[in-house]
C-alpha cells in the first residue's frame, strides 16, 4: 500500500481514496497515513475525511485477533485455576509440587519458567534452579524489556540463593543490590522491596488511587489549554457492546506500561500489560456486566490517563 501511494503519476488521490475506503483497516495504520501526508500532491481534507470515516471498522483480521486474545485469556484463567489447585493440595505436597513443575515446564512463556525457578529455589535445588534460569534466553526470543527483566531475575535469584545457602543477614553489599532492584516496577523489584521492608531497611506506603468522581472538588487538568494536552489512549466504541478497542501510543515511553479496568466503586476487574508501541488492543466484555467502568493507564507506577467506559450489551 505504501509503495502504491508513492506512485503519484500512476495512482491519483481519488484512486488511493477509493482503495482505502474499500479497505478501511488500512486507514488505521500510522505508516499509511504518514505516507499519504508526504505525497507531493497531498490528499484533500474531504478525501481524508472519507478515508478516516472507516477507522473504527472491525475487519476479519481484527475479529480473528479478538478471538485469539479471548482464547489466550481463557487459557490463562485455566492455568491459574490449576496452579491454585496444586498449591492448595496439602494432602500430598511432593506430588502437587511435581505437578506444578510439569505444568510450568510445558508453558511456552518465560513467566512460567520464572515461577519454576523460584520453586526450585524453595526446594534448595541449585542445579535445576540455575539451569532453568540460564535456559530462558536460549528457549525464548526475549524483547529488550524482557532481557532487562531477565537480568533482574538473575540478580534477585543470586541474592536469594546466597541468603538461603549461607543463612546470613542482609549486609551492605546485598542491601545496595536490593535497593537497586527495588527501583524497578517489576516482580523482582517487588521481591527486593519486600525483603528490605521485612528487615526495616526502608519504609513503604502503598499508594491508594480513587476515581476522580469521588473527590470532594471537581478535577481539572494541570494544563488548562486543551489543545496542548497529549492524549495517548483512546477507547471505542463507547458505549461498548461485546468488545471495546483501546488505541494507545507508547512508542515514546521507556517505562513498563499497563492499564487497569475498575468498576464504578474502584474495584479492580482486570489488569492488562501493554507493549511500548503504537497499536490497538481488542478487549472482550464477556466477563463484564453492564455498567460504568474506568480504564486507567499507568506508565510504570504513575497514573497517566483515566477514561470512563460504559458497557451495554
Amino acid at each position: 500500500m505504501k509503495s502504491a501511494i508513492y506512485k503519484e503519476n500512476v495512482l491519483p488521490n481519488a484512486m488511493i481514496r477509493d482503495i482505502l475506503v474499500s479497505n478501511p483497516q488500512s486507514a488505521k495504520t500510522p505508516d499509511v497515513l504518514n505516507t499519504l501526508d508526504n505525497r507531493f500532491n497531498p490528499m484533500p481534507d474531504y478525501m481524508m475525511g472519507e478515508i478516516m470515516a472507516g477507522q473504527n471498522t472491525i475487519g476479519a483480521k481484527e475479529e480473528l485477533e479478538h478471538k485469539l486474545a479471548s482464547h489466550k485469556k481463557n487459557r490463562m484463567k485455566s492455568l491459574s485455576k490449576l496452579e491454585r489447585f496444586y498449591k492448595s493440595d496439602t494432602a500430598n505436597i511432593p506430588t502437587s509440587t511435581d505437578s506444578l513443575i510439569a505444568l510450568w515446564h510445558r508453558e511456552p512463556y518465560p513467566k512460567a519458567w520464572y515461577k519454576l525457578s523460584l520453586l526450585y529455589l524453595e526446594r534448595s535445588d541449585s542445579v535445576n534452579l540455575f539451569n532453568t534460569l540460564d535456559s530462558i534466553p536460549l528457549i525464548f526470543e526475549l524483547s529488550l524489556y524482557e532481557q532487562l527483566l531477565h537480568q533482574q531475575y538473575e540478580d534477585l535469584v543470586e541474592i536469594l540463593w546466597t541468603l538461603q545457602a549461607d543463612t546470613i543477614n542482609l549486609d551492605s553489599t546485598i542491601t545496595q543490590s536490593l535497593l537497586s532492584l527495588s527501583s524497578h516496577a517489576t516482580l523482582p523489584g517487588t521481591y527486593a522491596r519486600n525483603l528490605l521492608i521485612n528487615d526495616s531497611i526502608i519504609d513503604y506506603d502503598e499508594p491508594v488511587y480513587f476515581p476522580d468522581f469521588l473527590k470532594t472538588i471537581p478535577f481539572y487538568p494541570v494544563n488548562p489549554d486543551k489543545s496542548k494536552i497529549d492524549y495517548i489512549m483512546k477507547v471505542f466504541p463507547n458505549p461498548a457492546g461485546n468488545y471495546f478497542i483501546v488505541e494507545y501510543d507508547l512508542s515514546e515511553s521507556v517505562e513498563h506500561s499497563f492499564f487497569m479496568v475498575s468498576d464504578a466503586m474502584g474495584k479492580r476487574c482486570d489488569l492488562i500489560y501493554l507493549e511500548n508501541t503504537h497499536t490497538q488492543k481488542i478487549i472482550s466484555t464477556n466477563e463484564y456486566s453492564d455498567g460504568v467502568y474506568l480504564l486507567q493507564l499507568y506508565l510504570g507506577n504513575n497514573l497517566k490517563e483515566v477514561i470512563k467506559l460504559t458497557i451495554s450489551k
